[in-house]
């Protein structure tokens, strides 16, 4: 318990007077609070001072996006892939072109029969093209026929002839024994026939589909 500082007299802790003398009563000060100190020389914490590291990027969008870009891509190329491999299976490679020669050239009707003397290989007429020059003028190559029995019609100069595939073994090949028959028809329907213009030569072109030239065969119109 404080006391009187003037009478000695005992107070009450909140007492300001005192009871006895009258004296004021002075209040010590309060006691000021005790603050730790780091000794000097206390090594200072690795990352001080500490800072709360930045929020973590939400890459769940980027996420989202870059699998559904996968499930539509993949599944395509792989498909375009599976296309590419199939087509190149299924499909027939081109033959080769194929060495022909022809035979000698002989008159049949009003017309001039061209024989097929021997081929390298047998190769379907849809890899060939035929062309024929009447003396000076020559024609513009058209795919033969493409069935035994079958012609096409070449326009040379102002002229129309007509050109007939003969398939002697019917297997819808170009092969040694087949014939070419050229006459001499009056326009593109190839329906009326003419004589062969007489002492014209003939050259008769076999191509091939790209358009380089097989074989030819050369006669003179009697």
């Amino acid at each position: 318990m404080p006391a009187c500082a003037n009478c000695g007299e005992t107070v009450e802790v909140t007492a300001r007077f005192c009871l006895k003398c009258g004296a004021a009563i002075v209040q010590p000060a309060p006691a000021a609070p005790v603050v730790p100190s780091v000794a000097p020389g206390y090594p200072v914490p690795p990352g001080y001072p500490y800072y709360l590291p930045p929020p973590k990027r939400n890459n769940v969008v980027w996420i989202v996006v870059l699998v559904v870009i996968l499930v539509i891509t993949v599944p395509t190329v792989l498909a375009a892939l599976l296309y590419v491999m199939v087509s190149g299976l299924i499909g027939s490679p081109s033959p080769a072109k194929p060495v022909l020669t022809f035979a000698t050239p002989s008159p049949a009707g009003i017309g001039e029969r061209i024989p097929v003397a021997s081929t390298s290989q047998a190769v379907g007429p849809a890899n060939y093209r035929v062309n024929l020059a009447a003396g000076s003028p020559i024609g513009t190559a058209v795919a033969m026929p493409t069935t035994g029995g079958g012609f096409v019609v070449l326009t040379v100069g102002s002229a129309f002839y007509r050109v007939n595939w003969t398939d002697v073994g019917g297997e819808q090949m170009v092969n040694g024994g087949d014939t070419f028959v050229i006459t001499h028809v009056t326009s593109g329907a190839g329906t009326t026939y003419l004589t062969l213009p007489a002492a014209t030569q003939f050259t008769f072109y076999l191509l091939w589909s790209d358009g380089s030239q097989i074989t030819s065969v050369v006669w003179v119109a009697l």
